[in-house]
C-alpha cells in the first residue's frame, strides 16, 4: 500500500480526463469505532462487480479494495486519529503512472519543463499545520505535563552525585585533584571579566528573590502556597548543587596531613615553648611599618610562592598568573560582622574587605587565595598564608605573615601556659607590635556590631561544622598545631 504525503488531486484528475476522455469519481464510506481505553478503526470500501460512474458521458470500470485496520491503546481518540490518518489513497495515481510507464513518457536525461520525472531518495518534511494541530491539542499538552520533568531529573541526579562524592573518599579525591582545578580555571576566568564581585551580587539577589518571590507569587499571581514554596525550595536546591559542584566538595578532600604525609604532632609543653620562642624572635625581626598597600607586588609575590610550594605542601597552583581580587560589595555591613575576606564559591572569586588595613592586607590576600586553590579549612588557609608571606622578600609582606597569627599564638599560649609564663612571653614582643595589635583591635571594634556579629558567628559556626570542620570557628586557631607539626617535620628532614 502506498502512502501519499502530498497528492495534487486537481492536476491528477486533469491528466486522467485527458487520458480517458472523462473523469471518474469514487465515494467511500468510513466507519469508525472508538472507546476511551482502546481505539479500533476499520475503513473498508469495496466495489465487488461494477462501480460505474460517468462524467461527460465517458467512463471506465473500477474494482477497488481498500482496507485499513488500526488498533492502538490510547486515552484520546481525537488526538491520535488526526496524527495517524495523514494517508491519502487514490486509484487515479496508479492510472497515471501506468499510462506514463507504458508509453515511456518518464524522462531520465535532457529534462525540460513539462517532462515527467521520477525522483528517489531521502526526504524530510515539516508540516506546520500538522504540528500546530498536534501541540494545540489540550490532551496532548496535559499528556506532556504528566511526563517526568527533565529539570527535576537533572536536579535529582546532581544531588545524588554531590552526596556520593561526600560519602566516597575516592570520588572526593577525583573531584579535588582533577575536576576542581578545571572548574576554578573556567569560573575564575569568567569572574575576572567583571570589575566587581559578581558572587556577592548573586548572593544578594538570591536572598532577595527567595524572600520577595513568595509575596509576589501569592499576592499578584494568586498561586497556591504549596506551589510557591516548592518553587522556592527547588531554587535553593539548585543553589546547593551549584555551591558544592563549583567549590564546596573540597570539604570532602583529604586534610593537610593526608595530602602532605606530614605526621601530626601533638602539643607538648616542650614543642609549644620551642615554637613560641622561635615565632616571637621571627616576629620581632620582621617588624617594619606598613603604611600602604602595593596590590601588584602582593599579587606577584603570592602567586610566585604558591607555585613554589604547590608540590611540597599539597596545594594547587593558582589557576591564573594574575588572579583578580575583588572588594566586597557590602563592605560597611561586612565590617559590622568582623569579616576581612571571603571566597566566592559560585564564581570562584575571592574578595577582601574594603576596610582592610595595610598590615593585614597581604596575609588576608594569601589566606583567601588559598581558599580559591581548594583549601576549605580555615586553619589550613591560615597556615598557607603564613608560609607564603613569611617566605617573601618584601619586608611588609613578610611581617604581615608573622603578624597574622599573633592572636592565635597568644590565645593558645594563654590556655597552655601559666600566668607567669604568659606574662614573660608577652613582654618579649616589641612594643610597636603590641601597639599595632591594639590599634587594629580598636579599629575593628569601632565597626563591629555585637548583635549582627553574634548572629553571623553562630551561622558560620554551624556552616563549618556542617561541612566536616568539627571545631567550627575555633578551627582558625588550629593553625598553631599545623605550624608545630610542620616545624617538627622539618627538623627530621
Amino acid at each position: 500500500m502506498r502512502r501519499f504525503i502530498y497528492l495534487d488531486t486537481d492536476t491528477l484528475n486533469s491528466y486522467i480526463a485527458q487520458i480517458d476522455n472523462g473523469l471518474k469519481t469514487l465515494q467511500t464510506q468510513t466507519s469508525q469505532s472508538s472507546s476511551s481505553t482502546e481505539k479500533q478503526s476499520s475503513h473498508t470500501t469495496t466495489a465487488e462487480g461494477e462501480a460505474d460512474f460517468s462524467i461527460l458521458g465517458k467512463g471506465f470500470d473500477a474494482k477497488l479494495d481498500y482496507i485499513y485496520n488500526h488498533i492502538k491503546n490510547k486515552t484520546n481518540t481525537n488526538l491520535y486519529s488526526d496524527v495517524e490518518t495523514k494517508v491519502l489513497h487514490d486509484n487515479a495515481f496508479h492510472q497515471v503512472v501506468d499510462y506514463l510507464n507504458k508509453n515511456n513518457l518518464f524522462s531520465n536525461e535532457d529534462i525540460e519543463i513539462g517532462d515527467f520525472i521520477k525522483v528517489k531518495g531521502e526526504y524530510h518534511l515539516f508540516d506546520l499545520d500538522y504540528y500546530k494541530k498536534l501541540f494545540d491539542d489540550a490532551d496532548f499538552i496535559q499528556m506532556m505535563k504528566n511526563k517526568p520533568n527533565v529539570r527535576y531529573v537533572a536536579l535529582g541526579a546532581l544531588l545524588i552525585l554531590v552526596w556520593l562524592t561526600q560519602w566516597i573518599p575516592a570520588l572526593a579525591t577525583i573531584y579535588s585533584q582533577t575536576i576542581y582545578p578545571f572548574i576554578s580555571y573556567v569560573l575564575s576566568f569568567f569572574s575576572n571579566l567583571f570589575p566587581f564581585a559578581i558572587g556577592d551580587l548573586f548572593i544578594f539577589l538570591s536572598i532577595a528573590g527567595v524572600i520577595i518571590y513568595p509575596i509576589y507569587a501569592r499576592l499578584r499571581k494568586k498561586l497556591p502556597w504549596k506551589k510557591v514554596l516548592l518553587r522556592d525550595g527547588e531554587y535553593l536546591l539548585w543553589i546547593y548543587v551549584w555551591f558544592y559542584l563549583a567549590w564546596g566538595l573540597n570539604y570532602s578532600q583529604k586534610n593537610f596531613y593526608q595530602r602532605t604525609e606530614i605526621p601530626y604532632t601533638a602539643y607538648t609543653p616542650e614543642n609549644f615553648q620551642e615554637f613560641v620562642d622561635d615565632y616571637i624572635t621571627q616576629l620581632n625581626r620582621s617588624y617594619t611599618p606598613v603604611n600602604s598597600i602595593n596590590q601588584d607586588l602582593i599579587r606577584e609575590e603570592t602567586v610566585r610562592i604558591y607555585n613554589q610550594l604547590s608540590d611540597s605542601l599539597g596545594v594547587h597552583r593558582p589557576p591564573h598568573d594574575h588572579p583578580r581580587v575583588k572588594t566586597m560589595l557590602f563592605t560597611p555591613f561586612i565590617s559590622m560582622v568582623g569579616v576581612t575576606g571571603s571566597m566566592g564559591p559560585f564564581f570562584c572569586e575571592f574578595t577582601l574587605n574594603g576596610d582592610l588595613l595595610p598590615a593585614n592586607y597581604p596575609a588576608t590576600y594569601a589566606h583567601e587565595l588559598a581558599h580559591l586553590l581548594g583549601i576549605t579549612s580555615e586553619a589550613e588557609a591560615n597556615f598557607y598564608a603564613y608560609q607564603v608571606c613569611t617566605r617573601s622578600q618584601a619586608m611588609g609582606i613578610r611581617f604581615s605573615g608573622y603578624f597574622s597569627v599573633l592572636g592565635h599564638v597568644l590565645g593558645n599560649a594563654k590556655r597552655l601556659l601559666s600566668e607567669e609564663e604568659y606574662a614573660k612571653l608577652f613582654q618579649r614582643i616589641r612594643p610597636e607590635i603590641i601597639e599595632l595589635a591594639k590599634n587594629n583591635q580598636a579599629y575593628w571594634a569601632a565597626k563591629y556590631s555585637p548583635v549582627v556579629g553574634a548572629v553571623q558567628d553562630w551561622i558560620y559556626d554551624l556552616y563549618l561544622k556542617g561541612n566536616k570542620i568539627e571545631s567550627g570557628r575555633q578551627n582558625y586557631s588550629e593553625v598553631v598545631g599545623l605550624l608545630i607539626s610542620y616545624q617538627e617535620w622539618k627538623k627530621m628532614n
